[in-house]
């Protein structure tokens, strides 16, 4: 074997000024040196050149922003900037001159995943152009104005973001032409010439948060159905909306809770049209009777008799009580050893995924209980979160440990000293306002409802039965739960941890209702479809718990809409490591944390902050670290001779990546290590092949690739998300004896 080490080759930045003393005084020529993965910084100055990017994963960036820093057209039959390349990233320029027909101010042809912010495009025949089948692309924060023809044009161009860009007095705002699946949201068109917003054969967009005014015509679709166009305003248009062959959604499609004049309401939420003239007579700002829109073959049911700025949804608080028991008084129950892990894995989940405030002395959002848990304790914090949780708020309840079935066949749930039975939780939440959540990964747990509680004879049968309400069981209500030793967690609450954090085109998770957000609905049905079959101890006979779910959300009479751990999404940034057999996988954090199975091989450590271990015996093994997280080191230990493949996933809020590593070749005593920081940016991997301590060498990867993440704008204010370096695991609160 050959032994070579490969240099660590960093990423540039290279400089520009059109005066002298930087790198170059070109873009141009700038961007003809700058490699992959590169930065491009431009200092204030006009340049008057037309610039082409043909290569991938570069950022072109101004100094000072688009005020100081003048890209002007050298040729006006050509495009300012021209981008054919993917995953660029240009910020911060002004772009004009670019006067002749169909010619741009940014144009991107055949580009993907590019982010196109806070640049002016104006004096051009169109400002910001994309076309043939650029997809996946953020423009947001621009401004284009005073534009010959479109302020921002589409042409076959689908699932792009367009966020809060204004474009202005030009002859058409935004204009979609054959290009569908779009995202606009907090847009404004004002005083164009023509038409505000303009949707031709470019179906299935969504419209929220958009302002269209003063032109001859607000919004046109013409042979453009199935988009979703609610909470816009359309003000003091020659005609606010003309529709031809076209049908659409012009309410919500599910009630919203917002605030109307200081008072509460729920309701479906359309849109703000300035000539709509009709009366609204219980006050709640949506109007008696609809808005018709001619020649769509629909109408808008609830139009706002205000801007859709003066209905404000209040964000809901989330707050959760998380309960893991592993040790009891009774010398006859049996300890458990993960039900702490599996508590501690759901609290990093809402807290490092979800933004839930954590559990140190500052907050009184989110209880942590695990070890010797008191049926007090419980009851103590149930208590306190029924006096705060209003009727808008999320409450998560989450249990696990001993299930319990009394002679009477009610079930309950066991605290280090005392049961709690289903009948008692019932009206402890009963008195409980907003959406209640609550997952019991504990054997019997199928009769924690009355929904689900089939066996349990009438006379005593008990159970939660409240509206607003979804329980997710880990098993029938005579059936045990499942714990694999092998994993360090229960399977339930394992499946639903990767239900919630995965992928879902990976995961095989249809969205069904919000598709940037897994409900607790779609993880249960992710949860329930997976293998639980496992032997148990005594006589060899399989358990198939079959999990349970009562759905009584948003009432047990319609529990079509379904609910959330949060309002927002769960926080796109992570770090993940998944590799195959015959390895296994470890990772620790700058402060030499570890996660991944113990030196001794019997015991399973998550000591990394918001991390999570899918492993030994699951392949591919797999270490997710939920939110921002510091340098990690992968270290990946062979088990036999072959080879392993290894993947990392790092998700920032703008990207994700992936670096792939095929067929690494191993013996018995290899040992391979990646550091995945900012020392390390060609991602190279160190491999000591003989475990002698000694580098044999350093591969670099065999693949990567990044996607964006789409930034959504909405009217409800997120949860905070106070998360990080806040928490320090001794901190959390314990409730002992």
């Amino acid at each position: 074997m050959s032994v070579g080490v490969v240099p660590v080759i960093a990423a540039t930045t290279w400089t520009v000024d059109d005066s002298g003393g930087a790198d170059f005084t070109s873009i141009q020529d700038a961007v003809n040196v700058a490699k992959s993965g590169d930065t491009i910084s431009v200092r204030d100055g006009i340049y008057i050149e037309n610039v082409d990017v043909s290569k991938p994963h570069l950022t072109i960036q101004s100094e000072n922003g688009a005020g100081s820093t003048i890209v002007r057209s050298a040729n006006p039959g050509d495009h300012v900037l021209e981008v054919t390349a993917s995953w660029i990233t240009i910020s911060g320029f002004t772009v004009t001159g670019a006067t002749d027909s169909w010619k741009a101010g940014i144009f991107l042809e055949g580009a993907n995943h590019c982010t196109i912010s806070e640049n002016t495009a104006s004096n051009n025949y169109q400002g910001i152009r994309l076309e043939t089948y650029s997809s996946g692309n953020m423009l947001s924060g621009n401004t284009a104005n005073s534009n010959i023809h479109d302020g921002i044009r589409l042409d076959l161009s689908s699932g792009n973001m367009l966020s809060g860009n204004t474009a202005n007095s030009n002859f058409n705002g935004i204009f979609l032409d054959t290009s569908s699946e779009n995202t606009l949201t907090g847009n404004t068109a004002n005083l164009n010439n023509d038409i505000g917003i303009y949707l031709h054969l470019s179906n299935g967009n969504m419209l929220s948060g958009n302002t269209a005014s003063n032109s001859i015509v607000g919004i046109l679709l013409r042979d453009s159905s199935n988009s979703k166009i609610n909470r816009n305003n359309f003000v003091g248009n020659g005609e606010n909306v003309r529709a031809v062959d076209s049908t659409n959604r012009w309410n919500s499609q599910e009630k919203i809770t917002y605030t109307y004049n200081g008072n509460r309401y729920t309701n479906y939420l359309g849109n703000y049209w300035s000539d709509y003239t009709r009366s609204d007579t219980d006050k709640d700002g949506i109007g008696d009777t609809p808005y018709y829109i001619i020649s769509d073959g629909g109408q808008n049911n609830y139009p706002l008799m205000e801007p859709w700025q003066n209905y404000i949804t209040p964000h809901a608080e989330a707050y959760a009580l998380i309960i893991g028991v592993n040790d009891y008084d009774d010398p006859k129950v049996r300890d458990l050893k993960f039900a702490e892990k599996d508590a501690v894995a759901f609290y990093n989940l809402l807290v490092y995924g979800y933004g839930y405030p954590p559990d140190i002395d500052s907050t009184d959002n989110v209880a942590l209980l695990t070890k010797f848990v008191h049926k007090e304790d419980i009851e103590n914090e149930l208590d306190k979160f029924q006096s705060k949780v209003d009727s808008n708020d999320i409450f998560v309840f989450y249990f696990s440990g001993h299930g319990h079935r009394n002679d009477l066949g009610e079930e309950h749930i066991r605290a280090c000293d005392y049961d709690i039975s289903s009948y008692d939780l019932d009206l402890i939440f009963d008195e409980f306002e907003g959406t209640v959540i609550c997952i019991f990964d504990s054997c019997h747990s199928g009769g924690m409802t009355l929904d689900t509680d089939i066996n349990e004879p009438p006379t005593t049968k008990y159970g939660i039965d409240r509206e607003n309400a979804v329980v997710l069981m880990a098993c029938e209500a005579d059936k045990l739960a499942v714990i694999k030793e092998s994993i360090g967690h229960a399977l339930f609450t394992n499946y639903l941890y990767n239900a919630f954090v995965s992928d879902r085109k990976a995961s095989n998770i249809d969205p069904t209702s919000d598709p940037n957000r897994v409900s607790v609905e779609e993880a249960f049905i992710y949860a329930d479809k997976q293998d639980y079959r496992t032997i148990i101890r005594g006589p060899p006979f399989f358990i198939d718990p079959d999990p349970q779910m009562m759905d009584h959300y948003p009432t047990k009479s319609n529990p079509a809409a379904h609910s959330y751990l949060a309002e927002r999404p769960i926080d796109p940034e992570f770090l993940a490591g998944r590799t195959d057999c015959p390895v296994h996988l470890h990772a620790y954090d700058s402060e030499g944390r570890h996660t991944g199975i113990n030196a001794a091989g019997d015991d399973i450590e998550e000591k990394i902050p918001g991390s999570f271990y899918n492993g030994p015996e699951y392949d591919p093994e797999e270490i997710i670290v939920l939110g921002t997280s510091d340098n990690i080191i992968f270290k990946i230990e062979a088990l036999d001779e072959g080879s392993f493949n290894f993947t990392i996933t790092k998700s920032t809020d703008t990207e994700t990546k992936k670096i792939t590593y095929l067929d690494v070749p191993i013996t018995e005593a290899t040992v391979a290590t990646l550091d995945v920081s900012q020392e390390n940016l060609e991602y190279l991997m160190e491999i000591d092949y003989d475990g002698d301590g000694i580098i044999d060498e350093t591969r670099v990867p065999d693949g990567s690739g990044s996607e964006p993440i789409p930034e959504f704008t909405t009217i409800a204010i997120p949860v905070a998300a106070i998360i990080g370096l806040l928490f320090l695991f001794s901190q959390r609160r314990k409730k002992e004896e």
